[in-house]
Formats: structure tokens, sequence, C-alpha cells
């Protein structure tokens, strides 16, 4: 249907005619996309009305798919501003985005039968639920995106996101700051002012000494930026 049509002279000799004939015969075009946009908003509007019978379960999936398509959308607004070429490249990105949306729905649908129940207002439990399914990156963006970017910085620093995950998180839970500060310096493998950067990452107060080796340390490294300030 494609291939031996765009085989003739007037097709192949001028590439818009090419591009054009592509973008009119294949299903990734507006209209393709839509049917995958019909179904994610299909799927959400099934999983509100679940959630609100008193599913849990759906609750979670509602918040991820709600999540993902306010993402979506404004994909969707910059792709509206675009034409040609780049329009089309959108409309693929748009498709593929819906799919994948829909494709972890399921996914957290399954994992989420090992987790246990999970409130969907509690943000410390979607947190985990998501570092389960989609790995400890995803769900730090999910809770703060302040946090996301310190953790931005730790890994920059040769800690990895989950390691990061588990060192931020366990800081909260400790009740003092001498023991938070004992927790830190206990971590293996880090350097001097890698602990400072971790503590004051962590939320951990630092001295004003303290303070401006950090920022020339991270100055240093390319890693000092307006959110180390916050």
């Amino acid at each position: 249907d494609i291939l031996i049509p765009a085989t003739t002279k007037s097709t192949y000799s001028d590439p818009s005619n090419l591009f054009n004939f592509v973008k009119n015969n294949t299903t990734i075009s507006a209209v393709g996309n839509f049917a995958y946009r019909g179904e994610a908003y299909e799927l959400l509007n099934n999983l509100l009305y679940e959630k609100n019978a008193g599913n849990e379960k759906a609750g979670v999936l509602y918040n991820y798919l709600s999540r993902e398509i306010d993402s979506i959308n404004e994909l969707e607004d910059i792709i509206s501003t675009t034409t040609g070429a780049e329009q089309y490249a959108g409309f693929v990105t748009l498709r593929e985005a819906y799919e994948e949306a829909i494709e972890n729905v399921n996914l957290l649908g399954d994992k989420l039968e090992n987790i246990g129940t999970i409130d969907p207002t509690d943000r410390w439990a979607m947190t985990e639920a998501y570092r389960q399914v989609f790995g400890a990156e995803y769900a730090l963006e999910y809770y703060s995106s302040s946090v996301k970017a310190k953790a931005d910085v730790g890994y920059s620093l040769g800690i990895d996101y989950n390691t990061f995950y588990d060192i931020y998180f366990t800081v909260r839970g400790c009740s003092t700051k001498n023991e938070a500060v004992r927790y830190i310096r206990s971590i293996r493998n880090l350097g001097f002012y890698d602990r400072l950067v971790l503590q004051y990452l962590c939320g951990i107060s630092l001295t004003g000494d303290e303070r401006t080796r950090v920022e020339r340390y991270l100055a240093q490294r390319g890693l000092l930026n307006e959110e180390e300030d916050n």
C-alpha cells in the first residue's frame, strides 16, 4: 500500500512529495494519534470510576495516568505550534507517549499486587510504589522536583539514584541532627567534601565555613546552581 505507489517518479523525485505521501498513508498521524489519546482517556475515566467506588489500586493507577497525561498535554501544546516534518515527528513522539502510558498502567497494576494496600493520598507510599515499578529516579521526581535536582547532583558525584533515595529517606527518618550526621559519616567510599555535600542535599544544616567549602567544591565540579541554594 505504501512502497509501490511511493516508487512513482512524482513521489520520489521530490522529497516533499515523499514526505506528504508517507504522512497521508500511515497511521502515525493526527488521526492515528487521537485513537491512542482516546484509549488513554477512556482508561483514565474507568480508573476514576473505580477509584470513586473505593478501589485503592485504581486510585494509584489513576494518579499515575493523570500525571502522565498532564505531561503529554504539555507536549501536545508544543507540537500544535509546529508544522511539516517537525510536526509529523511530534505526532510520532506523542503516539509513543500515549502507548507507553497505557502500557505502564498495566505494568504498575501488576506490580501493585505484590506491594499490598496503598493509600493513593499517602505521598510516601506512592513514592515507594513508583520506585519498585519505575525505579528511584522516577520516584524521586514524583516525590519532589527539588529533591530530584539534589539527587542529580549526587549522581554527578557518583551516587546512583537508588542509593541517594535510601540515604535521603533514611536521613529524614533520623530523630536528631547528630544521628543523621553519624549515618552520613558511616557511608563508605565517600570523600570528606562528598559527605558534606550529602549532608547539605539531605537537609542537614552546615556551619558557615562548611557551607562555603561545599559551594566552592560544587563550583569546582561544575555542579553549583540555584537548586543547591534551596
